[in-house]
């Protein structure tokens, strides 16, 4: 089963909160998640960390307060996107649980007066706080039989960092969103999957979390370390609102050692 909290009550209540997650107090929309097969651990999913459109980004997303929204479910509603200055736009998201997923969906309404072309949300998955699964991040960017490679054996030209990759059935869009990210953009890794991952070996298990979408347009991942995904909204006209899903989950394997 999943636990979940905004980050600011977690940092408060919790009795054994990693130091140095302390200083992640007051920013960005961020859940602190927990799963009862590695209870000892915790992840944070940031809803969003950034946005911006195909030729622009807003910056980080402003702090926002989570609340109940019934049965479990935490959400806000009509937050700024950015920094007082930047585009004039609202977000809402909403999460819930269900046995080991958290689901998540996310509106952006346009408030300004010009269109905003292909605009996108960047989620932060952050293994910081995870232990093994730190060192073993994955993105889908391998052969048909072996999709998942880890990011160790990328290639990433701004050393540590391997952000902005396409996602090849959205290629096209990816294309035009992240030529415009300057050095952020790494089209020399494309993903074959909406989604990234990580995992430990625990005993005889093999445990997963990972983070998918539907609405996937581009991956990365860095070393704080977090695996990253870019979902898509579309073009918002002013007045329009775009949506998005998407999920976060963990399951095991058996794990059979050579």
């Amino acid at each position: 089963m999943i636990q979940f909290a905004g980050l600011d009550p977690f940092l408060q209540f919790h009795p054994a909160v990693p130091e140095d997650l302390k200083n992640q107090e007051g920013h960005l929309p961020t859940l602190a998640v927990q799963w009862d097969q590695a209870p000892e651990l915790v992840w944070t999913l940031r809803l969003t960390e950034m946005m911006g459109s195909r030729t622009q980004k807003w910056g980080y997303q402003p702090h926002t307060l989570w609340q109940a929204a019934g049965a479990g479910a935490l959400s806000y509603t009509d937050c700024p996107i950015a920094g007082q200055g930047q585009a004039q736009g609202r977000c809402s998201c909403k999460a819930w649980a269900a046995d080991d997923a958290l689901f998540f969906e996310l509106s952006l309404c346009n408030d300004g007066t010009e269109t905003w072309e292909d605009c996108w949300a960047w989620l932060c998955l952050i293994h910081r706080w995870a232990r093994a699964f730190q060192a073993n991040c994955e993105l889908p960017a391998g052969a048909a039989e072996q999709l998942w490679v880890p990011t160790s054996g990328l290639r990433a030209p701004m050393e540590r960092w391997l952000k902005m990759c396409p996602f090849h059935e959205r290629g096209e869009l990816s294309y035009r969103i992240g030529e415009n990210q300057g050095t952020r953009w790494q089209p020399q890794i494309v993903a074959h999957h909406g989604a990234v991952r990580a995992w430990r070996i625990e005993g005889n298990r093999r445990q997963f979390i990972q983070l998918s979408s539907p609405d996937a347009a581009l991956l990365g991942w860095s070393h704080w370390p977090c695996t990253d995904m870019g979902v898509c909204f579309g073009t918002l006209e002013p007045g329009q609102v775009g949506r998005v899903s998407g999920q976060l989950e963990f399951f095991e394997e058996t794990f059979e050692p050579i």
